[in-house]
């Protein structure tokens, strides 16, 4: 799967990414299965830790306008829930995650972000207790 670069979010930069000056909610599409969770495109295996999977250091440009390896999620839940229906019948499920501040992302056309760093929450009670120590913010 690869991105699309925004030239509304990046027009004059197109070639570097933007910088989270805060955490940045964002919502994750994943697959479960046999209490395996897994991306829908790819099949990455996410593994959750009392409750969170915190996965870094994954970006890589194809071209000025194309990012073709990173975390994608949306920054819009509406287009999650969309992708969620999409694969339904994989057991495909919205996840809230958080990009961390100080995190490079890519905005992209279709509402979604790609990020080096994505912090995927595997419930809500989970994000409950993160957000209670931590701010976020949406875009």
């Amino acid at each position: 799967m690869c991105l699309v670069k925004s030239l509304i979010y990046h027009s004059h930069e197109l070639d570097k990414p933007r910088i989270a000056e805060d955490n940045i909610l964002v919502y994750k599409a994943l697959c479960h299965s046999d209490l395996v969770c897994y991306t829908p495109f790819y099949g990455f295996r996410i593994t959750f830790v009392n409750g969170i999977c915190n996965i870094g250091n994954f970006l890589e440009k194809n071209t000025s306008v194309i990012v073709s390896y990173g975390l994608h999620s949306y920054y819009k839940e509406e287009e999650c829930i969309h992708l969620c229906n999409y694969y339904a019948d994989r057991g495909t499920i919205k996840h809230l995650a958080i990009i961390p501040k100080g995190s490079e992302y890519f905005i992209g056309l279709d509402n979604q972000i790609v990020s080096n760093n994505l912090i995927i929450f595997e419930t809500y009670d989970d994000f409950e207790k993160y957000s209670k120590q931590n701010t976020f913010i949406e875009l």
